[in-house]
């Protein structure tokens, strides 16, 4: 998969989450990099090497506001699907472990799928485990290039976003879907949605 079309995947997938947290009546808006003026800016932040720009570069897509507190939502879009592992690249995890440091609560999700419902994943950031760790990833091979872990998919701290949003992150969110019983409804509604 190019790089552009895993933006495109990544942006669908944004699309859907959006569509499921209005749902559950849970405002969540872009944050970081992907947000206003950021992307402007983003080309120049690339060539940068030094902790800031690091840091902007890799904050989390989302924020969403439930209960009285903030959530940072951070996708990893994956674009390989025959693997046993996620791939996440340091840099983003490094700069979301500096954000739980300071007590702030930060989510991955990732796609085991590149279709609707996209069969999606989550666990907090804290709890990620590398399995492997490639400090100097091979230069002939397609993706970002830079140091990546990889996750084990089946670890048990990571959750079908169903189980995860309903007993671990957001207690009470099927009472909060007006008329659903639960997220599989709202998956069912975009199996048709548009950009699949």
């Amino acid at each position: 998969m190019t790089f552009q079309k895993r933006l495109e995947l990544h942006d669908r997938i944004q699309e859907y989450l959006l569509y499921v947290f209005d749902c559950a009546g849970y405002p969540c808006e872009p944050y970081g990099i992907e947000s206003g003026r950021g992307l402007k800016i983003h080309k120049e932040l690339v060539g940068c090497k030094n902790h800031t720009a690091i840091h902007v570069r890799h904050q989390p897509d989302k924020v969403v506001v439930k209960d009285g507190k903030a959530i940072f939502i951070d996708i990893k879009t994956q674009s390989r699907y025959d693997t046993e592992n996620f791939s996440v690249e340091l840099a983003s995890y490094e700069t979301c472990r500096s954000l739980e440091k300071i007590d702030c609560e930060v989510l991955y999700i990732f796609n085991k799928t590149k279709k609707i419902p996209y069969d999606l994943h989550a666990c907090h950031v804290k709890n990620v485990v590398f399995r492997h760790i490639n400090e100097k990833p091979d230069w002939t091979v397609k993706g970002s290039r830079t140091p990546f872990g990889l996750v084990y998919k089946n670890d048990p701290y990571i959750k079908p976003i169903t189980e995860f949003f309903e007993n671990v992150t957001f207690p009470n969110f099927i009472a909060k879907l007006p008329g659903q019983q639960n997220l599989n409804d709202i998956i069912t509604q975009l199996g048709g949605a548009p950009n699949e």
